[in-house]
């Protein structure tokens, strides 16, 4: 029995010699508690919406302010016709559209059940369903009301309701670009943050801090063989996603490896510059699991960013796996461009750069 008092005692004094790992272990579990009990929901709120009115009555604008007035739908934009709408979502803008005919307010007093059109982004089959069905719940709820004030005889509406870039909501063409991203975050941010680490353990950073090799062409000298193997997993994991989900590619493959590129350059960078904060394996471990909860509930995959709390979508903002995604689902879903994407490219590419740089000036040519 003394003798486990004994390593007990020995384990505590190690604990307290590495303050550290302390604080990951007992302050970063408090933190994620706080910051994902306001992310983690099913709920689907502040859906952005369009709405093209042709009617321009008193009813039509009625709807719009029910829609507007309830925490499901934010109204982004009221388009003058359906080309602008149709931008709106090819561009993410929008994830719902609701075209109000002409004559709306004039069927509705007559007694003839309106056509209300729905037109939904299907790239998230998820959110897709459940938008739909909030949006028809809230016409017939509005209908409902007009009928009991006696402003209506109309019996209902008429949905026509249409799902663009993923007509048939598989969920397949949701899941497997977003898993693309989360299996390359995993293998190039755990390798990397392991690699100075892996040095020091091994007695040979005193070695690489003589040397006359200039701190970022160490660091590039440490990304490159990562480079290489993220493209191997991204190449066999777009072909199998391609062959055997039926996903379908309706962009450019080479724009997809060019948004792959700047990725994996954020990815390997945020994990070296693990790795240069890191004394210790475990240390480094805890650290890039803490940091890659982060990156993986903030990044869009498992709660739309749009539910998210406003500081939660700000914050998301410094994460490159949500610019990321973003990009894969619009190139594979929607044939989107550079010319609508280019935010998310300016974006990775600063993340990255940033990353790399700090991890540059934190490897000073010394012993950390």
């Amino acid at each position: 029995m003394r003798s486990v008092c004994f390593f007990v005692q020995k384990e505590f004094w190690e604990l307290r010699r590495s303050p550290a790992l302390l604080r990951i272990v007992l302050i970063g579990p408090l933190i994620q508690v706080l910051l994902f009990g306001y992310v983690a929901t099913l709920e689907v709120r502040r859906i952005p919406t369009v709405i093209v009115d042709y009617d321009c009555s008193p009813e039509s604008r009625s709807l719009t302010q029910t829609l507007g007035a309830t925490e499901y739908f934010e109204i982004r934009l009221q388009a003058r016709s359906l080309a602008g709408a149709r931008g709106a979502l090819e561009r993410g803008r929008a994830a719902l559209v609701v075209v109000i005919p002409r004559h709306f307010g004039r069927d509705l007093l007559n007694g003839v059940r309106p056509a209300v059109q729905l037109l939904l982004d299907g790239s998230d089959a998820n959110s897709t369903r459940v938008s739909l069905g909030y949006a028809t719940g809230v016409l017939q709820r509005w209908i409902a009301d007009r009928v009991a004030e006696g402003a209506t005889r109309s019996p209902g509406f008429r949905p026509e309701t249409r799902v663009w870039y993923n007509p048939n909501l598989e969920a397949a063409a949701y899941m497997v670009p977003g898993l693309v991203g989360l299996i390359l975050t995993i293998v190039t941010v755990f390798l990397t943050s392991m690699s100075i680490v892996r040095e020091r353990d091994a007695g040979t950073l005193e070695q690489l801090i003589v040397t006359p090799i200039r701190p970022w062409a160490l660091m590039l000298g440490k990304l490159i063989p990562f480079f290489v193997l993220g493209f191997v997993v991204i190449t066999l994991a777009m072909a199998l996603g391609v062959t055997w989900f039926r996903v379908p590619v309706e962009g450019s493959v080479l724009l997809v490896y060019g948004f792959s590129l700047l990725y994996v350059l954020s990815s390997l960078s945020l994990g070296l510059l693990v790795s240069t904060v890191s004394r210790t394996p475990i240390q480094a471990l805890f650290t890039s699991w803490f940091i890659m909860l982060f990156v993986m509930l903030l990044s869009g995959f498992f709660v739309p960013i749009e539910n998210m709390p406003r500081f939660h979508r700000v914050l998301s903002q410094a994460n490159p796996l949500r610019h990321y995604l973003y990009a894969l689902r619009a190139i594979f879903l929607k044939g989107n461009g550079l010319d609508v994407l280019w935010p998310q490219a300016l974006a990775l590419l600063a993340i990255g750069l940033v990353a790399f740089g700090l991890s540059a000036l934190r490897f000073r040519k010394r012993l950390l």
